[in-house]
């Protein structure tokens, strides 16, 4: 006879890799929130905060300190219930504990400037890589090689002939980004560690529940429905960031949209072309977690054209910047209310949402890239018949 174990109480035993990780988050916020109440000038966030995309923005250095010190206490219960009591009730305390941490250091204690670090991040890596794949491209005589690269001079020939590309524009652009990192980069690592024990907690929750278990239901393991959800959310996700793309790249035209007059300078304009060009990379590499090229490198890229793509290529990133987008979704969302939709209400509310999707994108290409790891999962899986080989008469041939 079979015993089916309760599905969350394996999980706890079989996976207690998580433990150490929650066990440094549930210190990290015991002392955090310790030194905010005894230190409020230490607090990031807050009135203060120039940061008004946020929910912590609303949150004084009292309440916020309170907050993590009781959020220690949950961590705590859960590492109790994980590895002391090994009682299905133990384990459901372990799971909503961890729950509730997930939530609150995602969707509260986080916000924008998470992703607008990985914009930038992108926004600056991002054309080196272009040009690197452009020219191995045209070497291998590549059309797609060609079509980008002659786009590229095209963006080149505008940019000379508005003025946008000038030694002197692209020292100031360069200035203002390394300005305004050192302005806000302290309050950006204290959003990041936030970010981060959401990502523990939300890795410990998923091993509490026994995502492995349940992933092995048919909507999970068929290939066939793996494909037709997935290329769904994956088109949908692509689409998200394209209004953004739109609005930015028009700075490079005469006619720039959302671009304040006291802000029209060449090295803004730069600026907004910059993460024009970031985001038409995430719809791009969004797109390809259902391409081919998603699956197998190119044959015109040098050393690894032809071989697999590794599935955490994709997956690692993908999630981070899913995971990144969910986590700005409620400040968006905050800041939108609180401005009335900049005085238009709930129609200036949905433009907000439009321009900058993250309430959607977010939970889209998290899901985009589930269905790519599961894809590459049961792909994986598939037993491939050997053939033997024949005699040149047909006969085969016995080894």
């Amino acid at each position: 006879m079979y015993i089916m174990r309760n599905p969350i109480s394996a999980s706890v035993g079989s996976r207690p890799a998580w433990r150490p990780a929650a066990l440094l988050a549930t210190v990290c916020a015991a002392a955090i929130g310790t030194l905010w109440l005894s230190r409020p000038d230490l607090y990031p966030f807050g009135s203060q905060d120039r940061v008004t995309v946020s929910v912590t923005h609303r949150i004084e250095h009292s309440t916020a300190g309170t907050l993590l010190v009781v959020s220690a206490m949950l961590g705590a219960l859960a590492l109790a219930g994980a590895s002391i009591r090994r009682t299905p009730l133990a384990d459901r305390l372990a799971l909503v504990a961890a729950l509730v941490q997930t939530l609150f250091f995602g969707l509260v204690m986080t916000d924008a400037s998470v992703m607008s670090l990985l914009g930038y991040a992108v926004a600056f890596a991002g054309p080196a890589i272009v040009v690197t794949a452009v020219i191995a491209a045209c070497l291998r005589r590549n059309v797609a090689g060609y079509l980008i690269a002659g786009t590229a001079v095209a963006v080149g020939i505008i940019g000379v002939t508005t003025g946008l590309i000038e030694p002197e524009v692209v020292t100031t652009f360069w200035s203002n980004v390394s300005h305004s990192f050192e302005s806000f980069g302290t309050r950006l690592g204290w959003s990041v560690l936030m970010a981060g024990m959401a990502v523990t907690w939300g890795w410990a929750t998923a091993r509490l529940v026994g995502w492995s278990r349940w992933s092995q239901s048919q909507v999970f393991t068929s290939p066939a429905k793996i494909r037709r959800w997935g290329r769904a959310v994956t088109f949908a996700a692509a689409l998200c960031p394209l209004p953004y793309a739109g609005l930015r790249l028009l700075w490079l035209t005469p006619w720039p949209v959302d671009l304040r007059a006291d802000m029209d300078r060449p090295e803004v304009r730069m600026q907004g072309a910059f993460l024009g060009v970031a985001a038409l990379v995430g719809c791009t590499l969004t797109l390809g977690l259902i391409s081919r090229w998603g699956e197998v490198f190119p044959r015109w890229l040098p050393f690894l054209g032809g071989r697999a793509v590794p599935p955490a290529l994709a997956v690692v990133p993908g999630g981070l910047v899913a995971a990144a987008a969910t986590m700005a979704g409620p400040g968006l969302l905050l800041s939108g209310i609180e401005s009335n939709g900049a005085g238009h209400g709930v129609a200036g509310v949905a433009l907000t949402v439009l321009i900058f999707p993250f309430p959607i994108w977010g939970p889209l290409l998290g899901a985009a890239v589930l269905a790519y790891h599961l894809r590459r999962r049961a792909d994986s899986g598939r037993v491939r018949p050997v053939v033997s080989p024949r005699r040149p008469g047909g006969a085969p041939l016995r080894l």
